[in-house]
């Protein structure tokens, strides 16, 4: 690996992984990468840290792909695979290591920050278990002057050739305050599901937050606040260090809140983070026993305590379109957008769960439809719309922030990014259903109730959010595997709503057909997917970042299936209902939609689930032709029962078998059931940034991506390409964009 490679790689850490990660010590690490050989100038810790450094940014440089491979998703793909085997070189060398270092953890930080991101949530789960263990062995969570003792018998021993000088010792210093905070990080992403304690506890972390990056580098003696300090005790424990060391020579700097960095703001964050996804996993809605309003309940203390948050961030972190483009031209857009996903996933958190799930006929956001019910009148009697357009309005602001980073090429890479434009997404997804609860026009507005086929619909603020969010959420799981099946959720979202809707309009076209009183009070009501679906087949998926139960080894198949945003909205007409039947309040069809002429009927999308058991609600289909994927297996989707209309069971898309994999197997019995059209999935897992029907006349081209596929289903070795040695190609390397 050249000098100029090394160098290369040190730019990638620094725009996506030096917050979560922010141990490394820039000038000196460089100097580390500038050495020869590796093998020959380095120990077994100091290798572990190295091959863990070259597996976390290998997916994100050119070099460790083939010159010949030319499509960018293929190269991402094989540069991937190959940092897999730089993750397995250092866990080779951290077992090396009888006693553990800095180094080491250091390394074990990066393997599991490496591991979380390629969906081995179990196997990161441990390694960050073992870096935890290490970092408190090696006291990296307390530090003197914040105990009760001015020394502590617990200080590991110092078997060093030479004593450190006063810059190397600060340094040090904070670089062990820094592993403990990555810790903290980490630990509150992989608690952040149901029945997932932290291993880390408040009353565990003994140390200030990170200095400023500056005097890290240069070695300052820096005294900062603690993650929980209020001002007095700031104060206080200010003017007993100054007593300490009065007289000592010592010159110690103090960094207070208005000098902390965006990075030490992301920190105190996470905290809150921590207490809203435990809320969301464990408590939710379901088991509050106030309303939402009312000061006794869980959720008032949560959005109180968020917003107080929000309202005390200083000017130049508060997410506003200056401030985020002054940060992307000084190039701190990093921990600026990590701290803004972390805000935005909590708003959205707490305000989605008084949603309703499918809330069909209903015009305007009243709170949940489905049992419990919220009990009282709401205060102030807007609460619930006010309450949707904070939940929408975060949704909004991930967009925009992201996408303003993904032009300028700063747009980080993590699964905490993916998981807020996933997040974003699902949301754009919901309100496209129900557009009317988005009153303040965050993500949709009037022009979006057009059908697809308007020359203005890739110019809607809907069709702008979702492509936005799709290229990006695209562009991150190329080399963020735990993206993949965020992406199929949305899938399965977005089919289910397709599906139910049409059959929302067509049990309300029987109802009004056989009822002379269709458009009054006393219309029978209609089935509607309650709560429970939503639990069983989405919740977890919308609400945990991490899931622990399970491991992807191989390659998770992705939906390549192009869906339409407009979707759903023209199709129910077109499929289920000969003419738009007006209700007796609006303009508007029976769905809440504008009506709409013979020809925008006609205009159908792409094809939906094909539901089963519903044949006492529609006449026996056609005799056709019975269609499957690659492999000749049947695509199928089997329902469940509900006391209504038939909707779809939602489940994760199978797509055709993988080069060199056995063929998809089904049971037997599902060779008689209804199939729809095969979708035609590549090799990655990629998704069309089209993927919402925003190209002209809605046209799929499954084939445009031009992907290279290898036959033999097997990696090739190159020469050269072991994990001891040198990485060498005979071309130049490229620096990478952005």
């Amino acid at each position: 690996m050249s000098l100029l490679t090394r160098g290369f790689q040190f730019d990638i850490f620094e725009q996506h992984f030096a917050s979560d990660l922010s141990f490394l010590h820039a000038p000196t690490f460089k100097e580390t990468l500038k050495r020869g050989n590796f093998r020959e100038v380095m120990n077994d810790a100091q290798l572990s840290r190295i091959y863990a450094f070259i597996a976390l940014t290998a997916p994100f440089h050119p070099s460790f792909a083939r010159p010949s491979v030319t499509d960018e998703r293929n190269r991402s793909k094989e540069a991937v695979d190959n940092a897999k085997r730089y993750a397995k070189a250092a866990h080779a060398q951290v077992t090396e290591v009888r006693q553990p270092t800095l180094e080491t953890i250091q390394a074990l930080l990066m393997l599991a920050f490496h591991e979380w991101s390629n969906l081995q949530g179990a196997r990161s789960f441990r390694t960050l278990s073992s870096a935890i263990t290490d970092a408190q062995a090696l006291g990296c969570h307390y530090q003197d002057d914040l105990l009760d003792q001015r020394h502590t018998v617990c200080a590991p021993p110092d078997d060093r050739k030479r004593p450190l000088s006063g810059i190397e010792k600060h340094i040090e210093e904070e670089t062990k305050r820094r592993i403990f905070w990555s810790c903290y990080i980490m630990d509150s992403y992989f608690c952040s599901t149901r029945r997932r304690p932290a291993k880390i506890k408040r009353e565990d972390i003994q140390i200030q937050l990170p200095c400023s990056e500056r005097a890290f580098k240069h070695g300052k003696n820096i005294r900062t606040r603690t993650l929980y300090e209020t001002d007095a005790e700031f104060d206080q424990r200010r003017a007993r260090v100054m007593r300490n060391y009065a007289g000592s020579g010592v010159d110690i700097k103090w960094e207070d809140e208005d000098q902390q960095e965006t990075l030490c703001w992301y920190i105190r964050s996470l905290g809150i983070w921590r207490q809203i996804t435990f809320w969301a996993c464990e408590v939710a809605r379901l088991n509050e026993t106030h309303p939402p309003w009312d000061k006794s309940s869980k959720f008032y203390g949560l959005r109180t305590q968020l917003e107080a948050f929000i309202d005390k961030l200083p000017e130049e972190i508060r997410l506003l379109p200056a401030q985020t483009r002054t940060h992307i031209e000084d190039r701190t857009s990093r921990s600026y957008t990590l701290l803004h996903s972390v805000l935005a996933i909590c708003d959205i958190s707490l305000h989605r769960e008084y949603l309703p799930f499918a809330p069909f006929g209903v015009d305007r956001p009243n709170g949940p439809i489905d049992p419990p019910l919220v009990k009282g009148d709401p205060d102030p009697p807007d609460y619930w719309d006010k309450s949707a357009q904070r939940c929408f309005k975060a949704a909004r602001d991930i967009i925009e922030l992201m996408w303003a980073c993904n032009e300028s090429k700063v747009l980080v890479h993590t699964p905490l990014t993916g998981f807020a434009i996933y997040s974003s997404l699902f949301t754009v997804v919901w309100v496209k259903f129900f557009p009317k609860f988005d009153t303040a026009e965050h993500l949709c507005s009037p022009k979006d109730m057009m059908v697809s086929g308007s020359s203005n619909t890739k110019h809607t603020l809907l069709a702008q959010n979702s492509n936005r969010a799709t290229t990006m959420l695209n562009a991150v799981q190329m080399r963020v595997k735990m993206v993949t099946p965020w992406i199929n959720t949305i899938h399965r979202l977005h089919n289910f709503f397709v599906d139910a809707k049409a059959k929302y309009r067509q049990q309300r076209q029987q109802a009004s057909n056989s009822s002379p009183a269709s458009n009054s009070s006393s219309s029978p009501e209609i089935p509607l997917p309650d709560l429970a679906i939503y639990q069983k087949f989405f919740e977890m998926d919308h609400k945990q970042i991490t899931e622990h139960g399970r491991s992807y080894e191989g390659d998770e198949d992705l939906n390549t299936e192009k869906l339409d945003i407009h979707q759903g909205l023209e199709e129910a007409s077109a499929t289920c209902s000969p003419a738009p039947q007006k209700s007796e309040d609006d303009d508007n069809t029976i769905d809440g939609s504008p009506e709409r002429t013979v020809h925008q009927q006609q205009v159908i999308a792409v094809a939906t689930f094909t539901s089963i058991n519903d044949n006492a609600q529609r006449p026996p289909p056609h005799p056709e032709t019975p269609k499957a994927d690659l492999n000749g297996t049947p695509t199928v989707y089997p329902s469940y029962q509900t006391p209504g209309p038939q909707y779809p069971m939602p489940m994760p898309y199978v797509g055709p078998g993988m080069p060199g994999h056995m063929p998809l197997q089904y049971p037997d019995q599902y060779a008689t059931m209804p199939v729809q059209q095969p979708v035609i999935a590549t090799n990655y897992g990629y998704v069309d940034p089209n993927t919402f029907g925003f190209n002209e006349g809605h046209q799929h081209n499954a084939f445009s991506m031009g992907n290279e596929q290898n036959t033999s289903g097997q990696m090739p070795v190159y020469q050269n390409s072991a994990p001891y040695q040198d990485w060498t190609y005979m071309y130049p390397p490229q620096q990478p964009s952005g």
